[in-house]
């Protein structure tokens, strides 16, 4: 299973949609989580989706993605500004974007992914705002490093 995971408005909604319009198998985690009856109040219990078993090919996304047992992780990430930015048009109040924003400058995301995966197995994207086609081709590009092809 391939991990695309990142902080909140980084970018890895529009990229899994955008990867299955290629013909990749991207799934958003959070619909799997709530199928699974592992969100309560709000929370995930990571614990709960450990059963997952996905096939080497799937692809999941979602900034809490790289805490399960994943082959490859891929981070976006994004400017501060586009972040903040991004969560202010979405309705995110001020106090969870400052903490969205402490957890993009202590790399909160590579460092919780290094906890699980060695770092050859643990990439990184950027996705500034307007480039969002060389996003998916640099990640169509890492996909195929790794084996795994959509339908072009």
């Amino acid at each position: 299973m391939i991990c695309i995971s990142g902080i909140p408005a980084s970018g890895k909604s529009t990229v899994c949609d955008r990867l299955s319009g290629l013909g990749y198998k991207c799934i958003h985690l959070s619909e799997i989580a709530a199928g699974m009856g592992c969100i309560e109040s709000g929370e995930v219990d990571i614990d709960c989706l450990s059963e997952l078993k996905l096939d080497r090919d799937t692809i999941v996304e979602s900034h809490y993605a790289h805490l399960l047992e994943c082959d490859y992780v891929i981070i976006l990430d994004t400017s501060q500004e586009d972040v903040r930015r991004r969560m202010g048009d979405r309705g995110y109040s001020r106090e969870k974007i400052e903490e969205n924003m402490d957890a993009l400058l202590a790399d909160s995301i590579y460092y919780e992914a290094l906890e699980r995966l060695p770092s050859v197995r643990i990439y990184r994207i950027s996705n500034p705002e307007g480039e969002l086609d060389e996003t998916v081709n640099k990640t169509v590009s890492l996909l195929k490093s790794f084996g795994i092809g959509g339908e072009r």
